[in-house]
C-alpha cells in the first residue's frame, strides 16, 4: 500500500470515527457539551486533537482520539490504548508530551459503522498510575514499511478501572 493510500485511509477513518466518538462523549458527558475539532497548528503539533465544553464546567477539558481500523482490532486481535511514541527516529511522539485530559481510543468495525471496543482514558490518572508502576507499557516498532513511527501499548484490560472513563468491551 503506498504511503498517499495509506494517509487517505487514516485520514478517512478518522473523520469516521469523529462522529462516531461524538455520539460518545454526550453519552459520557450529557448532551450540553460541545465539541471543537481543527484547534491549530500548535494543538496539533503537540497532540491535542479536540475540545469538550459544558456549560456548566469553568474550563474545558482536551482531548485526544485514535480511530483503528477493522484489521488491527479484529483480524490481528489488538484491544491495547496506542500512543505515539517516536513520530521517527529521534523525534518525539505523542507520548512525550500529551498534555490532554482524556485519551479515546478504538476500534471500529468491518462496516465501518460503529466501534467494536475501545475506551476513553482519563489521561492524567493513566500518567501517574504509569509513574507508579500500575501499568505497565509495552513498545512496539511499527511494522508497517511505509511508516516510520514507533507506539506504546497498554492492554485495555491492564489499565486500572480509576483510569477508564468509558470502556466498550470487544463484542
Amino acid at each position: 500500500m503506498s504511503q498517499v493510500r495509506h494517509g487517505a485511509d487514516r485520514f478517512r477513518q478518522e473523520a469516521i470515527g469523529q462522529n462516531l466518538w461524538d455520539d460518545i462523549y454526550t453519552q459520557v458527558w450529557g448532551r450540553d457539551i460541545s465539541i471543537e475539532r481543527g484547534l491549530g497548528t500548535l494543538l496539533d503539533d503537540m497532540g491535542v486533537d479536540l475540545l469538550v465544553r459544558h456549560p456548566g464546567w469553568p474550563f474545558p477539558i482536551y482531548g485526544q482520539e485514535k480511530t483503528l481500523g477493522y484489521h488491527y482490532g479484529t483480524e490481528r486481535g489488538f484491544d491495547t490504548l496506542t500512543v505515539e511514541e517516536w513520530q521517527q527516529e529521534g523525534v518525539e511522539g505523542d507520548a512525550f508530551h500529551l498534555p490532554v485530559h482524556f485519551y479515546a481510543c478504538a476500534y471500529l468495525n468491518g462496516t465501518e459503522d460503529a466501534f467494536t471496543h475501545g475506551g476513553i482514558v482519563d489521561w492524567q490518572r493513566a500518567v501517574r498510575a504509569s509513574w507508579r508502576g500500575q501499568i505497565q507499557w509495552h513498545r512496539n516498532r511499527n511494522q508497517d514499511g511505509q511508516a516510520r513511527a514507533s507506539f506504546m501499548c497498554v492492554l485495555f484490560k491492564d489499565i486500572p478501572p480509576d483510569c477508564m472513563l468509558w470502556r466498550l468491551e470487544r463484542h
